[in-house]
């Protein structure tokens, strides 16, 4: 086997090394500009380390992100370093085919897209709980003691006659409720044909909401309506135009759901007879992802296998570059595709990294057979 021989353990070794280069530059980049940004958010609450603490929280979502551009370059790196040594034309003058050439990087891009899968993305998503749990604390500790971001969930609805500003304190998207929850009814007070001019009417406290399909169900509710005085409900329906899968899509975000909670959650919204495109593009795209960092890898092994004494190696690493952007470029074009309802979630997953893969596949087979 090729990769078991001294000259394969060699290319491997190559390949670790242009990819660890490129993981340290990409993620360091990351690392300072977040920190940066994560000081200028928090406005001098926090100090120089508690900003990169944040930084590294933010870190495996932010890897997951930039992993095909990791694969590129240090595919770059490692190949082209190869060929300004002018090891390559040896290499291929002892009969080693660029199929087998290329079989480290498609070996190890393909072990990166697995860790991405299964154990990065679910880092990134406990990281990320984490992260913001550590925000809002922080944050609710400024002077004044309000926090930028509120905690639990508001909701607005309404139309031009009123309008019903929605907080709760908690949500739970698996049956569509809230808990402490406070609405406040603002009534057009305008005159008819006249701009709308909205005044607090009255507010209702409730220790539970449902969101039904029309109504809002409201248990054990108190109703205040100044200068009345309050009025205590066991139950009050209050109409709505929400959808009942708003508190679903407002809390849960697909980001914030790993890959293994992804399957349920999808069977879960199906069945309550709500869309779950949103979810099933990222379980997809979770799945495409040793796909397209492999497609990745071999772009750019391929636009770096030109000897030095041909010339032209760096326009070719540009173009490596180039398609590579495209590549990554496609697949953002694809998810808004899906998510605009323009194209199924599973064609919009797999097409542009099987795309890519297919033709660098061929362009080897160009390189190699003519």
């Amino acid at each position: 086997m090729f990769l078991a021989s001294t000259l394969g353990r060699y290319l491997i070794a190559q390949v670790c090394i242009g990819l660890a280069i490129a993981a340290a530059a990409i993620v360091g980049a990351i690392v300072l500009i977040d920190s940066v940004e994560q000081a200028r958010v928090f406005d001098g609450e926090i100090s120089a380390l508690t900003a990169f603490g944040f930084s590294l929280l933010r870190l495996p979502g932010l890897i997951v992100q930039t992993a095909p551009f990791i694969v590129l370059f240090g595919a770059i790196l490692a190949y082209s370093g190869i060929s300004r040594r002018v090891e390559l034309p040896v290499i291929r003058a002892s009969g080693i085919s660029a199929w087998q050439f290329l079989s480290p990087i498609v070996l190890l891009a393909g072990v990166l897209g697995v860790i991405a899968m299964l154990a990065l993305d679910p880092l990134s998503v406990v990281a990320s709980e984490r992260f913001l749990a550590l925000k809002t604390a922080v944050l609710a500790k400024k002077p004044g003691g309000r926090s930028i971001e509120p905690a639990g969930i508001w909701l607005r609805q309404g139309d031009s006659v009123s309008q019903i500003v929605i907080h709760g304190a908690e949500a739970h998207p698996e049956t569509l409720t809230l808990t402490n929850v406070r609405m406040f009814v603002y009534e057009n007070r305008a005159a008819p044909g006249a701009v709308p001019e909205f005044k607090f009417d009255r507010r209702f406290d409730a220790a539970e909401a449902e969101l039904g399909r029309g109504f809002w169900e409201l248990r054990d509710v108190v109703e205040n309506t100044p200068p009345l005085p309050p009025v205590k409900r066991p139950r009050l329906s209050i109409p709505s135009g929400l959808q009942p899968n708003a508190i679903r899509d407002t809390v849960l975000d697909a980001s914030r759901v790993s890959l293994f909670a992804l399957p349920g959650l999808i069977a879960e919204t199906e069945r309550l007879g709500y869309t779950a495109d949103r979810y099933r593009l990222k379980f997809y795209g979770l799945l495409s992802q040793p796909i397209l960092l492999v497609a990745m890898g071999v772009l750019g092994g391929l636009f770096s296998l030109r000897s030095t004494r041909q010339g032209g190696v760096a326009r070719l690493i540009g173009i490596g570059v180039l398609t590579g952007f495209m590549t990554y470029s496609l697949g953002n074009f694809a998810v808004a595709m899906a998510l605009s309802n323009s194209a199924p979630p599973f064609i919009a997953a797999f097409s542009p990294p099987l795309t890519a893969l297919f033709a660098a596949l061929a362009m080897v087979a160009i390189l190699e057979d003519g």
